[in-house]
């Protein structure tokens, strides 16, 4: 593992991922720079799908000041790395994440890791192919809001169906 330190954020990411450790710097600064665009006030409950290691988490809660963010993360090792991001950067109370992919209806599907070189670069595909893919859980973003906002957010992993 290797830290990448930004604008007072710290990241864990693998050693390998040369992609990312080039485009990190993106990352952190879309979401202050999109808040400012829309000329919004940042109060409100920032959603990321497919919120990989934490980036755009971190930079809507730490840096553009977004009170809550619920974060959809399928990927066994990106979920891994995102908490331990959350947690490096002190808003794990602040970040609901949801272990699932967001998907059109709630299910399983199956999800082609990406290498190490780049972690980003993990997909949903259909059909199966075998030893490149996994079960994940897929969860609807409308279902996975109302469940949040009730305070009830309840996912199973694909092992449990």
């Amino acid at each position: 593992m290797r830290h990448a330190n930004w604008r007072g954020l710290s990241f864990c990411l693998p050693s390998g991922d040369d992609i990312f450790h080039k485009k990190i710097f993106n990352f952190v600064n879309e979401i202050p720079d999109a808040v400012e665009l829309l000329q919004t006030k940042p109060t409100g409950t920032l959603v990321v799908i497919g919120a990989c290691f934490g980036a755009t988490v971190l930079a809507g809660v730490k840096l553009a000041g977004m009170s809550r963010a619920v974060a959809f993360e399928p990927d066994p090792r990106n979920l891994a790395l995102l908490k331990r991001n959350l947690a490096e950067n002190d808003v794990e109370d602040r970040v609901t994440v949801v272990p699932a992919a967001a998907w059109s209806s709630p299910g399983v599907l199956r999800l082609e890791s990406s290498e190490d070189r780049n972690i980003g670069d993990s997909r949903i595909v259909l059909g199966v192919k075998e030893g490149t893919s996994h079960k994940v859980i897929a969860v609807t973003v409308d279902k996975a809001l109302e469940d949040f906002k009730s305070g009830k957010i309840t996912v199973l992993v694909a092992s449990d169906v």
